[in-house]
């Protein structure tokens, strides 16, 4: 097996060492899936750290000691059958200094991660990634969240990027200075069923407090499409789908009461003219 750059690899068997490392506070675990030849892998992946279980066997990565996981997306951007790694590094949180992409290359002695492609972001201080598809043509977009002041607004915001990988290449698709309003949050599904990702955003309230904002692609931009009400504070969980519908599911805090909701779509209209997001009755 090969040792790429700051990546060292490691093959342990599951068993009681990889469990312990994910019950330490510092090491909590995010939990993804990733596709390979076809089949679903469990990845589990922590600031220093990533698992991944292959066929029968554990397998561990871990990051040079001065690079930390900032965050971390899977997607298939080559297009070849098989899932990237699409990782921001950076020495300290909440920021990142490079963005990078892993191959996953599978063989007869198992799997290694390979670096495909760098690029050096410290100036625009990422914080956040995903990989989505926006506009149904086959190549996957890569959203980065930078924190950042523009050529017309100069305070420092979060301001949403969107990139495509074309030819070995980081090649820009749309990077605004915002869409409604400041964001502290995003996330990706194709709530309707039309093969497109939604751009689902909490957004600063004009009145104060958040809303769930959901955007969606037209061509050269976003159009907003709906929102929610208001809440003190938002964080958003996932989708869930229940009798083929999907349902976007929040945590929302309001005078200081958390509660989990289900979000979808309904006829009333906000003030804005766009769809009420609304609370699903059970």
């Amino acid at each position: 097996m090969k040792f790429k750059k700051s990546w060292i690899l490691v093959l342990l068997l599951i068993g009681f060492f990889t469990m312990s490392l994910m019950v330490k506070g510092q090491n909590l675990y995010s939990h993804m899936v990733v596709c390979l030849e076809g089949q679903e892998y469990h990845l589990s992946y922590n600031n220093s750290h990533i698992h991944i279980d292959y066929e029968g066997r554990s397998y561990y990565f871990s990051t040079d000691k001065n690079k930390k996981i900032i965050d971390m997306a899977i997607g298939d951007i080559d297009s070849n059958g098989n899932d990237n790694l699409l990782i921001l590094e950076g020495e300290n949180l909440p920021y990142g200094q490079d963005f990078v992409i892993y191959d996953i290359l599978t063989d007869s002695n198992g799997l290694e991660l390979k670096e495909k492609y760098r690029n050096h972001m410290e100036v625009v201080r990422p914080w956040k990634i995903k990989a989505c598809e926006l506009d149904q043509d086959q190549e996957l977009e890569i959203f980065i969240a930078v924190n950042k002041k523009t050529q017309y607004y100069e305070e420092i915001e979060n301001r949403p990027f969107f990139f495509n990988f074309k030819n070995d290449m980081l090649v820009k698709k749309w990077t605004g200075s915002k869409v409604r309003s400041s964001f502290t949050d995003v996330y990706f599904a194709d709530l309707n069923g039309n093969g497109r990702d939604e751009f689902i955003v909490v957004e600063e309230s004009e009145e104060g407090g958040f809303v769930v904002a959901v955007y969606y692609w037209f061509g050269f931009g976003f159009i907003l499409q709906g929102e929610s009400e208001n809440y003190d504070r938002i964080e958003l969980v996932g989708t869930e789908t229940i009798d083929k519908s999907t349902f976007l599911v929040v945590e929302t805090w309001n005078h200081k009461k958390k509660t989990k909701r289900k979000l979808e779509p309904s006829k009333e209209q906000t003030k804005n003219g766009v769809y009420l997001l609304k609370e699903r009755e059970e």
